[in-house]
C-alpha cells in the first residue's frame, strides 16, 4: 500500500511543469501565443484581481516569465522584468500569481529569485498589496531601496515592518470599537500615513491612539526620519530582498540568459 502511495504521488507531481521563458529570445509569434494562452486564464489564476489587458501590457514590457502548469492548465506564472538603477541591477516581479493550491504562490516567487541568481542578479523588487505584505516578509523582503538591501545598514526598515506587525498584533488582540469620528491634525503622523496605508482605517488607528498612546507614539518616533509616501507606488508598499543574504531556494532552479533586443521572425 505505501509503495503504490509514493508511486501515485510521484506520478501527481511529475504532472507539473515549472517552465522559464526569455521573451527577448523568442519570435512575436511565439510570444503572442504565450500572451493568448496567460490571459485566457488570467481570471482563474489570478482570482480577478487582475485586468487581462494590463496583463498584456505588462507581458509587452517584460523580460522573463515562468509559468507553472499541468497539461495546458496554468496553476501559477510570475512575469519578471530586469532593471538598473544607479548601475544597480535588479529583478522586478511585476505579477505573481497563482490559483489556490497551497504553496504555489512561494513555488513561484522561490523560482523567479532562482532564475535571477542564475542571472548573477543581487536584488529582487516587488510591489506588495497590504493582504500581502506579510507573506512577502516572511519570504525576507522589506521595504527598502533596491540601492540599500544588502546594507547593514536595515534597521530602519525592520522598523517600518515592525510597526505593520505590532498594530496588526494589537488589533487583533482586541475588536476596536470608537464612537468618535473625528481625527485631530496633530494626528496627521507618519504612523498614521504608514498604516493607513497598509489596510488600516481610521476607526482602527483611532482605537490605537486611543487605547495605547505611549506605543504610538513610540512609532512615530521610529518613522519620523522616513518619507512614508515615497514607499508606497499605487497603494502597494514597495519591498525589496537582498539574494546573496539569504540561500538558495530549491524550487524552479532555472538557467535563462536574457538578452537586450527581441527577435522579429
Amino acid at each position: 500500500m505505501t509503495n503504490q502511495l509514493v508511486s501515485d504521488v510521484d506520478k501527481l507531481l511529475s504532472m507539473f511543469e515549472m517552465k522559464a521563458y526569455d521573451l527577448f529570445n523568442m519570435s512575436n509569434e511565439d510570444i503572442n501565443a504565450l500572451e493568448l494562452k496567460i490571459v485566457t486564464q488570467t481570471g482563474d489564476v489570478c482570482q480577478g484581481e487582475i485586468d487581462p489587458d494590463y496583463i498584456k501590457t505588462v507581458i509587452r514590457q517584460a523580460g522573463h516569465i515562468i509559468t507553472l502548469t499541468v497539461n495546458n492548465l496554468i496553476i501559477g506564472m510570475s512575469i519578471l522584468t530586469e532593471k538598473t538603477v544607479t548601475e544597480t541591477r535588479y529583478m522586478e516581479v511585476e505579477i505573481l500569481c497563482s490559483r489556490k493550491f497551497a504553496g504555489t504562490g512561494r513555488q513561484m516567487l522561490l523560482a523567479s529569485e532562482n532564475l535571477a541568481r542564475s542571472m548573477i542578479i543581487k536584488y529582487m523588487s516587488l510591489s506588495s498589496l497590504p493582504v500581502s505584505i506579510g507573506f512577502y516578509r516572511k519570504m525576507g523582503y522589506l521595504p527598502i531601496p533596491v540601492t540599500h538591501a544588502c546594507h547593514q545598514s536595515q534597521q530602519i526598515h525592520l522598523d517600518i515592518v515592525n510597526v505593520y506587525d505590532h498594530a496588526r498584533h494589537l488589533l487583533y488582540l482586541q475588536n476596536p470599537l470608537m464612537t468618535n469620528n473625528t481625527m485631530r491634525e496633530e494626528d496627521l503622523t507618519p504612523a498614521r500615513k504608514f498604516l493607513l496605508n497598509t489596510g488600516l482605517d481610521t476607526t482602527q488607528y483611532r482605537y490605537l491612539l486611543k487605547e495605547y498612546p505611549e506605543i504610538v507614539d513610540g512609532w512615530n518616533v521610529l518613522l519620523q526620519s522616513i518619507n512614508v509616501d515615497q514607499l508606497f507606488e499605487d497603494g502597494n508598499l514597495m519591498m525589496t530582498k537582498c539574494l546573496w543574504d539569504h540561500p538558495t531556494g530549491d524550487i524552479g532552479v532555472i538557467n535563462v540568459s536574457s538578452k537586450r533586443s527581441r527577435t522579429d521572425e
